[in-house]
């Protein structure tokens, strides 16, 4: 983007010339050569500067016309008393927004004289807090110009080549600014304009790059972290003769930082060979005059972290002897003396080996570090914030993965932070994020009892701090929820309520997250704790707020509502009528997807429900779920568990009327036939299902042929067990079951079976069949 601006961009008297005459001057310029900005020593007026650039632009591209009056009326009302830096950056913004529309090749010889000193006033003007928009200005800028070149190079046109030919300058500026904003994608952007330069220089012959190009070349690939960065950093850094250079101490901790930083399986080992390398040909040293040289400290902590951040069991290992060798190194000279951040990769290395013995080790190492800065009172050994969040943070995912005392260890380290502080020992107590670090370690605790009244109590201390007036401390959503789930997972009878009583205490705090996913997630927690404790009333409430709020509730919220109505002595189905109904409500305005689960507890209610024609009913359903699976939702196509729901509703529907039985059986057979016919493997609840269905055909012949046909193929696919014998005891003759199970007296003994029929069943010891219930299903 180009800078036009009556206060904030100085032109040169060159340049001056050049917008008050139309662009009538066409001054030469050499190779790479850029209008220095010492000469930028008069201001402008932006008025003038835009009509001049209206009047040739638009002749040449009338489409533009529409967008510079534009913009010129912009500038009009800077000068009529608005801001003018405003209008200052809308004159900038219509430059760039010319320069993109204007076809490639027709940017004038002035324009490109401007351009470059733009972006040289754009990299001045840099700062952290407009560094994302100077970026990506200058990569607009460094992007067409690198255009103009090609298009000018395919031309053949040698003086236009010699005029926009890029310089170390412009790709080195462009670099840094991308570099700057401390985003992956912009310093890939950077490194890529790296190898631009170097393919212009290795076709031309010019534009050779610097030690300043190169150095910020591998900052970009070791700030990229994208895969194969270590190998381009190598491969760069052998390159340095074709440019004539020689290798610096800071080009080989540059690459020793892009190797570590790769990640890759090996990466750490292969940054410390560089490191020897370097060593060998740096040793680092300390002058007569107190000056050091060599390489420096970086290198060594950027490995240490490399060791830390790897999957190699001798991790650990390594960052401990790499520390030793520092200090041998060093032999107390000051030029090698492990500090805080050396100290604190080998913590990290232990802490990531996510043992409690590496927890241990961890803790022990801030503590010796913690001991030497308070015996010494060295402020150079200061342990920092994120030392002591690194054992935290390990404390908390080892609570997270069972460790029973992990919490307690968290809280301890805690407050003793908060000792050290008070009694003035510790430039800095605990900070929000120590808080919140110590607070999940509780939260995610196995320890149930403790687990929630705990991190409860650190929420509500964060609170404190935060009505107290220290805005860090407010309560977050996240906290607030792994409060509320904590609650909910402890299993205790008030445990909802317990919940309950966190949301309406933070409520307010709540109201004001802008995140739904996280306000979402909470809602569904309570839900599920109300669903749990039998209390679906409370867990309908919060359905129905969800649904209000516009939260999204999915299929899983709606399901546990279902069954949790359907777990209650005498079901409502009324209210389960209700949830059903609000969720093909939420389907149709197209706020979830609902899947099987929710359509099979919805016929398992039905049944419990006790409704009229229930087997027609659950096939109708069953019908329904293929239709909207054929539609395009997947997650809602029967299973084995949604047939097997038929089958049961079919066989819960027993009448005095024949007749009804008869149709209700036609369902059954038709749901089993189709269960078959889609490849769905049956299973020991499929064939006692359909034993018990037999019920609906009366005794004789067509009953017994039936239930031979289910033991047949159920015994031939080794699905026998109890559940099943049970089953078919309930709607056989005795005779006919023993003939069938070869068990001409006494109780059946799975045990004494035929080894193919029972292959599937479960493995059973001294279970009798008479101690069996449906509920073991």
């Amino acid at each position: 983007m180009i800078l036009i601006a009556m206060t904030s961009i100085i032109l040169s008297f060159a340049l001056i010339i050049v917008f008050v005459h139309g662009f009538s001057v066409t001054p030469t310029i050499t190779c790479s050569k850029v209008v220095p900005s010492s000469l930028f020593i008069q201001k402008v007026d932006a008025t003038e500067d835009l009509k001049a650039i209206k009047h040739e632009r638009t002749t040449q591209n009338p489409f533009l016309r529409k967008d510079l009056i534009k913009a010129e009326k912009k500038v009009s009302a800077g000068e009529n008393g608005e801001n003018e830096e405003t209008s200052s950056d809308d004159m900038l913004d219509q430059f760039i927004h010319l320069v993109e529309q204007t076809p490639q090749g027709m940017l004038s010889d002035d324009e490109i004289i401007l351009l470059r000193s733009t972006m040289q006033e754009l990299d001045r003007t840099n700062s952290e807090d407009n560094k994302e928009e100077i970026a990506l200005k200058l990569e607009t800028l460094m992007n067409r110009l690198l255009d103009e070149l090609v298009q000018s190079a395919q031309s053949g046109n040698e003086s236009r080549i010699e005029l926009i030919n890029p310089s170390a300058e412009d790709f080195l500026i462009t670099m840094r600014a991308l570099l700057k904003t401390g985003d992956k994608s912009s310093a890939r952007k950077a490194a890529s304009f790296f190898f631009e330069q170097e393919e212009i220089f290795d076709s031309t012959g010019l534009c050779m790059p610097t030690i300043e190009t190169i150095q910020t070349a591998l900052d970009a690939l070791a700030s990229s972290r994208e895969r194969g960065s270590d190998r381009k950093a190598r491969s760069l850094v052998n390159r340095l003769s074709k440019f004539e250079l020689l290798p610096t101490p800071q080009i080989y901790t540059s690459l020793i930082a892009a190797m570590a930083r790769d990640r890759s399986r090996g990466s750490a080992f292969r940054a410390e060979q560089i490191l020897e390398e370097a060593i060998d040909l740096f040793p680092p040293d300390v002058g007569q005059d107190g000056v050091y040289s060599g390489m420096s400290i970086d290198a060594f902590n950027v490995v240490l972290t490399g060791w830390a951040k790897s999957d190699r069991e001798d991790g650990t290992d390594r960052a401990r002897n790499l520390l030793l060798r520092m200090e041998a190194i060093d032999n107390n000279r000051g030029i090698l003396k492990p500090t805080v951040s050396s100290f604190t990769s080998l913590i990290d290395a232990y802490a990531q080996k996510n043992t409690w013995e590496g927890a241990c080790e961890a803790e022990r190492t801030l503590n010796a570090l913690l001991g030497e800065y308070l015996e010494l009172e060295d402020e150079s050994l200061e342990p920092n914030i994120a030392t002591f969040g690194i054992v935290l943070s390990c404390w908390s995912r080892l609570s997270k993965k069972g460790s029973t005392d992990a919490a307690s260890k968290a809280e301890r380290l805690l407050m003793r932070m908060e000792d050290l502080f008070r009694t003035g020992r510790l430039s800095f107590g605990p900070d929000a994020i120590a808080y919140a670090t110590a607070l999940l370690a509780w939260a995610n605790s196995k320890n149930r009892k403790e687990g929630p009244i705990r991190a409860g109590e650190l929420l509500d201390e964060m609170n404190e701090r935060y009505l107290d007036g220290n805005d860090s401390f407010k309560p977050s959503a996240k906290s607030i929820r792994a409060v509320i789930e904590a609650w909910i997972k402890s299993g205790r009878q008030d445990a909802s309520f317990k919940a309950e009583e966190v949301y309406e205490t933070y409520d307010e705090y709540l109201m004001q997250v802008e995140d739904n996913k996280l306000i979402h997630d909470i809602f569904k927690a309570m839900l599920f704790g109300w669903s749990k404790n039998c209390d679906p009333e409370k867990a309908h409430d919060i359905l129905t707020e969800m649904v209000d709020r516009k939260l999204k509730p999915d299929s899983f919220c709606f399901d546990r509502v279902i069954e949790a109505y359907t777990q209650e002595e005498k079901i409502s189905l009324e209210k389960v009528m209700q949830v059903f109904e609000l969720m093909e409500e939420s389907s149709a305005r197209g706020n979830l997807k609902p899947n099987e689960r929710v359509y099979t507890s919805f016929i398992r209610a039905l049944t419990k429900a006790k409704v009229s024609k229930l087997g027609q009913k659950a096939w109708v359903i069953l019908e329904r779920m293929k239709m909207l699976s054929d539609l395009g939702n997947k997650g809602i196509k029967p299973t084995i568990f949604t047939y097997n729901a038929v089958l049961y509703a079919c066989s819960e529907s027993l009448s005095d009327d024949a007749n009804v039985n008869l149709e209700t059986f036609k369902v059954a057979l038709k749901a089993f036939n189709s269960l078959t016919e889609e490849g769905e493997r049956l299973d020991h609840v499929t064939y006692g299902n359909m034993f018990r269905c037999a019920s609906l055909l009366p005794q004789g012949s067509q009953r017994e042929a039936l239930i031979a046909t289910v033991f047949d193929r159920c015994s031939r696919n080794g699905f026998i067990n109890s559940y099943v014998i049970r089953d078919l005891q309930l709607v056989a003759r005795e005779e006919f079951w023993r003939d069938l199970c070869q068990c001409p007296k006494g109780e059946i003994d799975i045990a004494f079976l035929p080894t193919g029929w029972t292959k599937y069943s479960r493995k059973e010891k001294d279970v009798t069949l008479r101690n069996r219930k449906r509920g073991d299903l």
